[in-house]
């Protein structure tokens, strides 16, 4: 009985009811468990609100419980001498560029906030039923490319089943931005220019005007100018 248990002593969960499986033992002590044998129905059994549930220590010398279950890889081992079927949620965030030191702030309810970089993965575990909302936010200065589980839900509401481990698949991109300033001779002549940017679009610009591309992913792009009657270019450059 919790009450007989020592006081103390690591490893052990001693300030909660453990929450096993039968729930009128009678003032009794449930029977011992049997190595290699089915657990006993009123048994050492954890159930899935037990704070004995996901909190143990992994140990390599120690791969299955008691009946032979293999114990939880994933996440943490159960407390105790029966595993648990261990389901949950698996996030991971991929970034480009690759390597980027950005963090970014994820929120998983039931479960709590953490942060996840480039090549960042958590493992969040559940008992079955249990149906979560995950969310990531994006700084500025960054574009969200890809957010997806494999169990074909919604981020809203993440379906957990019975031994069923979700992927969860972020990735983000930096993005960046492209500034045309025009200027001309003489200063203040109201003639518009036409630009146009390749796979972004075309603007007009005036002496003293400019446009911002903003949120472009990496790569290569050209910046074009038509010029109207009597005008030449007297120079283009970037910086």
């Amino acid at each position: 009985l919790p009450s007989q248990w020592p006081q103390g002593e690591p490893g052990r969960v001693v300030t909660a009811d453990p929450q096993l499986v039968n729930a009128a033992l009678g003032g009794q002590n449930p029977p011992l468990p049997v190595e290699g044998a089915p657990p006993n129905p009123a048994g050492f059994r954890l159930m899935y609100d037990s704070p004995a549930f996901a909190v143990g220590q992994a140990l390599t010398s120690v791969t299955h419980d008691f009946a032979g279950r293999p114990r939880d890889t994933i996440g943490a081992p159960d407390i105790g001498a029966y595993e648990l079927p261990h389901q949950g949620i698996i996030i991971t965030n991929a970034l480009t560029p690759a390597g980027d030191p950005q963090l970014f702030d994820f929120t998983l309810s039931p479960g709590g906030a953490f942060q996840l970089g480039d090549g960042g993965e958590r493992a969040f575990v559940f008992p079955p039923g249990v149906s979560p909302a995950l969310a990531a936010s994006v700084p500025a200065g960054w574009r969200q490319t890809a957010a997806a589980c494999d169990n074909t839900g919604s981020l809203e509401s993440i379906a957990v089943a019975e031994g069923m481990w979700v992927a969860c698949a972020f990735a983000h991109e930096r993005v960046s931005s492209i500034v045309v300033r025009k200027e001309t001779v003489p200063a203040g002549d109201a003639q518009s220019f036409a630009f146009t940017i390749d796979s972004v679009g075309s603007f007009s610009l005036a002496h003293g005007e400019e446009h911002t591309a903003a949120g472009l992913a990496a790569g290569q792009y050209s910046v074009a100018e038509t010029l109207p009657a009597r005008w030449e270019q007297l120079g283009a450059t970037c910086d």
